[in-house]
């Protein structure tokens, strides 16, 4: 008994201490012993079965709460009986009346005590039902969107995050025709893309398939903004791309040829509209603002000024101002076309235009413009004040005009019979007036002009009228020659008269049989010519030559039918000038081809030199499509320019042998000279007491007069051999020029008295330094201003005058002028003079002395100091040389 108590005591505890744990599960539980009695039920299972649970104790069988739970309409309990001991084992998922869903598991322990475990699932389930209604849903849109995105009018198409094909629509399959084996999901935009450049579905791709594809990807993997692209079944497509939240992108391709096509065919209309206002005869511009923003040619021409000098102007500056008023009162009113407002406009010869204008307004965003028409009445209203005289003058102008003007009536008698008529036929009017018409008629024509007549009287069909056309006349005399007749219908009265316009083109007539015989004898002249004439057709590449290249240039045509047959008749030495000639032409570098060389291989064997040139015909872009010109045979000529050449070198060699010779001669003759103008000074002067008789102290004077003359003359030659021979130097120093000018002034100032000269200067106080050689600048100014004395007749005057100038690009320069009122010499004279040893009066008696050294050695020292000499010269009136000399 004792053991018995202490197990129930043990026992007890137990189930205390399970009760306590299972309080402590989330889930309900209720224990059963091995008879399926309820042992413990924690709070959490009293609560889901409720209230079925609600007077459940313990003890209880299980299979009483199942039956009771089943009454209260809980679905999905275990069947069968509990005292199996297996039956209801398992999870059971049942549902209470109130919705709720738990899950019910029995179990058996290994003491065989059985557990239940209820576990609410309603959430869970209520979860998975609204997972279930999404997917069903979404199911339900997937298929609305595959249907929605199917019926659309446009190509659609969708690439995931990986840039991989999603899905797409019909349309947009369409435009990649043939390609359904390539767009599958899962394959790359870039591969859809490139294999559709390579089966030539994208005519835009054409130009630069790589470029393109490039282009193509970086809009796609950034898109921005639309692009168009044209496919090879001739649709344009905009194609507009965005990037879907996830990273994907969908693309789609709108349709636009129908609105290019309309575009293009706006364009086009505009064109034409633009071009119709171009040729319109009356003036259209618009006006906003007051200013002209456009103008027609027919308007600008009315002007009489360029249209970008009209285009932006006022448009009453363009008024007479006695129409300013009306012009402003019709833009302000907006007159319509038919209210014309008339106008005078001003040109600027001053002849001005009258016009009838009207104006159609209209808005331009906040400006207020105008399209205005005006049409030019000035030949009308002259014509109105002219009409009165009109009628009078008509008889006069009918028998002044050059051609013959002659009115039949229906039968063919003549009416009238102007002037010209009569000077070209050679009847006077009375003579004719009252006959047939068939009398001006060669015999062929006049037989038929009766007929003429009268089947267009009963049929009225033309044959002849207002048909110009050139038929026979027959003078007074009988002789035929050809005219130009033009015969036109016009009623007067009910009656129909026919008038006649003749022409007597027999001048003209001979000048067409003159222009045959000037073109057959061109070609002639052209067979004959020493040139052969050669086409370049460079789309074919094939070469024409006249035939009688082979007696000209010694090569059979038949022979040359390609460029490089002919090239390889060049000399291998030419080729490459001659290639560069006609690479440089070709490229349009050249106005024409002109290159000279030897041709080798030839007929005769012979080499000759041939001057090739020709011209190119260029499309509108500028290349070149066709070459045409001359092949001449020039080897006379260039023998003749070798020739040259060498007697030119011959020439210079004798030139400087001459020098040199001049040179040394200059230095021989200069030793004994000194000798003489020694002695003879020493004479002069009586240095060694007095000489006698008188006469030859004068005797020495003379001597040594004369040999200073002729040591300056040699040093003259002496200086112009060494210029010559390019020996001549200078030693450069800053030079006073104001010092040398009177230096020089002072040595002449006694010879221009002796002359009976008036010596005048005008020299500035201040001038700059230049950089020279003194003594050379005063042999300058010396040479200038003794041919000045020499060259001027007694009561003359010689001017010396010096100041600063600037040139055009700032450079400091002094000027210096020696003018004198002398003999003059003429314009084509002054080159001769700056020659050396040329004189203008080369005969042995002439008037005034000198060797013809003075000009060409001042030119030459002006030079030398980087200056210029210029000389003008009138016979009778005087000379002046002007030097323009650097400053330092």
């Amino acid at each position: 008994m004792k053991d018995d108590a202490t197990r129930t005591s043990h026992d007890d505890a137990h189930v205390a201490a399970l009760t306590d744990v299972l309080e402590a599960l989330h889930e309900g539980v209720a224990l059963f012993d091995p008879q399926d009695r309820l042992l413990s039920i924690n709070a959490r299972a009293a609560l889901m079965l409720s209230p079925a649970a609600a007077h459940l104790d313990e003890g209880a069988p299980l299979a009483e709460l199942l039956r009771a739970l089943k009454a209260r309409g809980v679905v999905g309990l275990p069947d069968g009986d509990s005292s199996s001991g297996a039956a209801g084992d398992g999870a059971h998922e049942i549902t209470f009346p109130d919705g709720r869903v738990a899950e019910m598991r029995l179990s058996r322990s290994a003491r065989s005590l059985r557990a239940l475990t209820l576990r609410d699932i309603t959430d869970l389930r209520q979860r998975e039902a609204r997972l279930v209604d999404s997917e069903r849903r979404t199911a339900s849109a997937r298929a609305l969107l595959g249907q929605a995105v199917e019926s659309m009018t446009e190509g659609f198409v969708m690439f995931d995050t990986e840039d991989r094909l999603v899905l797409c629509n019909g349309h947009y399959l369409s435009l990649l025709e043939g390609m359904e084996d390539v767009v599958r999901p899962g394959i790359p935009f870039e591969t859809i893309l490139r294999e559709a450049v390579a089966r030539d579905l994208i005519v835009s791709a054409r130009r630069d398939p790589e470029g393109w594809v490039a282009s193509r990807l970086a809009d796609h993997r950034a898109p921005s903004l639309p692009r168009e692209v044209e496919y090879a079944d001739g649709r344009c497509m905009l194609v507009r791309e965005a990037r879907m939240p996830d990273g994907g992108v969908v693309g789609i391709q709108s349709d636009i040829t129908l609105r290019k096509r309309a575009q293009k065919a706006l364009a086009d209309s505009e064109s034409r509209y633009r071009q119709l206002v171009e040729m319109a005869p009356d003036l259209i511009c618009v006006v906003i603002d007051g200013r002209i923003s456009f103008i027609n040619s027919a308007g600008a021409m009315l002007l009489a000024l360029p249209e970008d000098d009209i285009v932006g102007r006022r448009w009453l500056a363009f008024l007479h101002r006695d129409s300013r008023d009306a012009a402003e009162a019709m833009l302000a009113d907006g007159l319509t076309a038919e209210d014309w407002t008339p106008l005078r406009l001003m040109t600027p010869d001053g002849a001005g235009a009258e016009i009838e204008a009207a104006v159609m307004p209209f808005n331009d965003g906040n400006r207020q413009g105008a399209m205005l028409v005006g049409r030019d009445v000035t030949e009308v209203r002259r014509a109105a004040r002219e009409l009165r005289d009109r009628q009078n003058l008509l008889e006069g102008i009918m028998h002044t005009v050059v051609d013959g003007i002659i009115t039949i009536d229906d039968r063919g008698r003549i009416e009238s019979f102007n002037a010209a008529a009569e000077r070209i036929f050679g009847y006077t009017a009375d003579e004719v007036i009252g006959r047939n018409v068939s009398v001006l008629m060669d015999a062929e024509n006049a037989a038929r002009h009766d007929g003429y007549m009268n089947h267009y009287a009963r049929t009225g069909q033309k044959r002849i009228i207002g048909i110009g056309r050139e038929e026979k006349g027959r003078r007074k005399t009988g002789e035929t020659f050809p005219i130009e007749l033009a015969v036109t219908e016009l009623q007067v009265h009910g009656r129909r008269l026919f008038t006649g316009v003749v022409r007597d083109i027999s001048e003209r007539k001979a000048a067409e049989r003159a222009l045959r015989l000037s073109e057959e004898r061109y070609a002639l002249a052209i067979a004959g010519s020493n040139e052969a004439i050669w086409d370049w057709d460079m789309t074919t590449d094939r070469l024409f030559f006249s035939p009688h290249m082979r007696e000209v240039l010694g090569v059979d045509p038949e022979l040359v039918r390609r460029p490089y047959d002919w090239r390889a008749l060049i000399h291998p030495e030419d080729r490459a000038a001659y290639h560069e000639a006609l690479a440089e032409h070709v490229k349009g570098r050249t106005a024409t081809f002109n290159v000279e060389y030897r041709l080798v291989g030839t007929v005769d064997g012979r080499t000759r030199w041939v001057r090739h040139r020709g011209m190119a015909m260029r499309r509108e872009d500028g290349v070149a499509y066709r070459m045409a010109g001359s092949i001449g045979d020039v080897s006379q000529r260039r023998e003749a320019e070798r020739d040259l050449r060498r007697a030119k070198d011959e020439a210079e060699l004798a030139n400087r042998a001459k020098s040199e010779f001049l040179a040394n001669m200059s230095h021989e003759l200069r030793t004994p000279l000194n000798a003489i103008i020694g002695f003879s000074e020493v004479i002069a002067h009586e240095l060694f007491g007095q000489v006698s008789p008188p006469q030859y102290k004068e005797y020495a004077a003379n001597i040594e007069e004369s040999g200073r003359h002729l040591l300056d003359v040699i040093n003259d030659i002496l200086d112009v051999s060494r210029i010559e021979a390019g020996h001549m130097t200078l030693t450069p120093e800053p030079v006073d020029v104001r010092a040398v000018i009177e230096s020089a002034a002072r040595l002449i100032s006694q010879r221009a008295e002796t002359a009976g000269l008036t010596l005048e200067q005008t020299v500035d106080t201040v001038l700059p330094p230049v950089t020279g050689e003194p003594r050379r600048l005063k042999q300058i100014l010396l040479n200038l201003l003794g041919n000045a004395v020499k060259f001027t007749p007694s009561g003359g005057s010689v001017r010396l005058g010096a100041h600063p100038v600037r040139d055009d690009v700032g450079g400091h320069w002094v000027e210096i002028t020696v003018a004198d009122t002398g003999i003059g010499m003429a314009a084509e004279d002054i080159p001769k003079a700056l020659k050396p040893f040329h004189q203008i009066d080369s005969r042995l008696q002439r008037r005034y002395e000198g060797t013809g050294l003075g000009l060409p050695l001042t030119q030459a020292f002006v030079e030398m100091h980087g200056g210029t000499l210029d000389i003008a010269s009138t016979p009778g009136a005087g000379t002046t040389v002007t030097l323009h000399l650097p400053a330092a």
